[in-house]
């Protein structure tokens, strides 16, 4: 049986890497500008700056953001949405 309410499932996470992504697409200059761009979307109000630290490892890890001299951008082969 799946849990339901609060409990931080596969569709919360895939919330916030949308969310994520989104805020990325803008092009932020600083991990704050990123994180000031989050919370103001939908789907990232109530993410902490610790859950968005997670999600770009995450994404790092993956290929999808790379790290780099200018902060956090997007690989360019990632532009294919699911």
């Amino acid at each position: 049986p799946r849990p339901e309410g609060k409990g931080g499932g596969q569709e919360e996470r895939g919330g916030l890497r949308a969310a994520v992504l989104k805020a990325l697409d803008l092009d932020p200059k600083t991990l704050d500008e990123l994180y000031g761009r989050l919370v103001r979307q939908e789907g990232g109000a109530n993410v902490s700056l610790q859950d968005l630290m997670q999600e770009l490892v995450l994404l790092c890890m993956e290929g999808i953001v790379q790290n780099g001299a200018g902060g956090y951008f997007l690989r360019e082969c990632s532009v294919e949405e699911r």
